[in-house]
């Protein structure tokens, strides 16, 4: 196959073209050879390719699988100049096999023409489909309407599965486009919710659809359906791939400190023990927190050696795709000398629900990260005081902290 080749601004416009049939002269409806007339060629010049100042464009006619039927003829434009030119093109074949494409290529200085039976490859300065079945065997001079719809076009989604890490960035593309088609998709999910649409223009026939935010589409088994109308409004049939969207929200503690405030209080019996989680990093996977625009909302408890919820918060919230470092404050009502204490995260629902685990709930969700902490080594009677500094196990690390002025201070680590 020859390399295709773009120059500069030439140009071509077969906007007001027009197709009619001649047989070799004569009006005969079985003809051996069938040659089309085409009008109201509009050519611009805009590179040298023969040495005397004048650009070249070579004429094809196509079948409906874009394979070259008809070759051989062309024309010669002044650079800088807008010409308007006609062409007689002959297929050997009856005009019953429509519909055909007339296509204008910017060819270069050698003037080399791809060969009949090859398919062309591209790209066209312009094109115009007619349907041959529909042209009057008596010769008429007027171009009849587009009757035949875009077909043979496929589309593939290029991430799957879809997850927090490319989500806002989904992209398709098509094979065996139609130039110069509109596309219209919906992207819709088993999980429910508003599908996400979109429309555009195709400018090759393997055009990629890019940037594409399925953020607030809940997970599932995601289907992508695309159809393509071409000029006259004929509309082919919808185009479908799948792909499943697992697009799940994810939290790092490595960099957690605990920070501990008894109710304001110097007393060692304070009924409540208010505990201030910061550093944890959030990372948004699908939007569930509506009031609060795209965002993706967590959950976040703390649960004692035997796995029971002794408290609960909302938790911290991100927007999908994007990682904010965020504080969870929890309040305990017990004093702090309860031995480990686990710091949780999960990936919750929408902030108007309720928490999936309440105070007093056995803990056997799926934590997205954790860690322990000795809650006995916070000094309860007013941390102005140094307090004591604890050694804690957890899993196969083990973390040594000391804290002082306002607070006792722990440093999480990964568990």
């Amino acid at each position: 196959m020859l390399p295709a080749f773009a120059h500069g601004q030439t140009s071509a416009d077969l906007s007001s073209a027009t197709a009619s049939l001649n047989t070799d002269g004569t009006c005969t409806a079985t003809p051996t050879n069938t040659r089309f007339r085409f009008e109201n060629i509009s050519l611009t010049g805009a590179v040298d390719d023969d040495g005397n100042g004048r650009d070249r464009v070579q004429y094809y006619i196509l079948d409906g699988s874009d394979t070259i039927i008809g070759a051989g003829g062309g024309a010669s434009v002044n650079v800088g100049q807008t010409v308007t030119r006609s062409n007689n093109r002959t297929v050997s074949t009856t005009p019953g096999s429509g519909p055909f494409h007339f296509v204008v290529y910017d060819t270069d200085s050698n003037n080399v023409f791809f060969a009949e039976g090859s398919t062309f490859p591209g790209p066209e300065l312009d094109r115009l489909t007619f349907d041959a079945n529909a042209l009057d065997s008596d010769c008429p001079t007027s171009a009849p309407a587009d009757t035949t719809a875009p077909s043979g076009y496929t589309v593939v989604l290029d991430q799957d599965p879809i997850t927090s890490a490319n989500v806002t960035s989904v992209s398709f593309t098509f094979a065996g486009a139609e130039v110069g088609a509109t596309y219209d998709y919906t992207i819709s999910s088993s999980g429910g919710g508003a599908p996400v649409t979109g429309s555009g223009s195709i400018a090759t026939m393997t055009d990629q659809i890019t940037g594409i935010d399925l953020g607030a589409l809940p997970n599932g088994a995601v289907t992508l359906s695309v159809t393509l109308t071409d000029a006259a409004a004929n509309t082919g049939a919808p185009a479908t791939d799948t792909a499943t969207k697992n697009s799940v929200g994810s939290a790092n503690l490595s960099g957690a400190v605990v920070l501990v405030n008894v109710d304001g209080t110097c007393s060692a019996t304070a009924p409540n023990t208010q505990f201030r989680i910061t550093g944890g990093q959030y990372t948004g996977g699908t939007a569930d927190f509506f009031a609060g625009g795209n965002r993706d909302r967590f959950q976040t408890f703390l649960v004692d050696s035997s796995n029971t919820v002794v408290t609960n918060t909302a938790g911290p919230n991100a927007f999908v795709g994007q990682t904010a470092t965020v504080q969870s404050v929890l309040t305990i009502d017990r004093t702090p000398a309860t031995g480990l204490l686990r710091f949780i995260a999960i990936d919750g629902p929408a902030s108007a629900s309720p928490p999936l685990f309440a105070s007093g709930d056995t803990f056997n969700g799926a934590a997205l990260d954790s860690f322990s902490f000795d809650a006995s080594a916070f000094d309860a009677d007013c941390p102005g005081a140094a307090a004591a500094a604890p050694t804690v196990t957890d899993g196969n690390i083990t973390i040594t902290s000391s804290g002082t002025g306002t607070g006792g201070v722990y440093i999480a680590g990964d568990t």
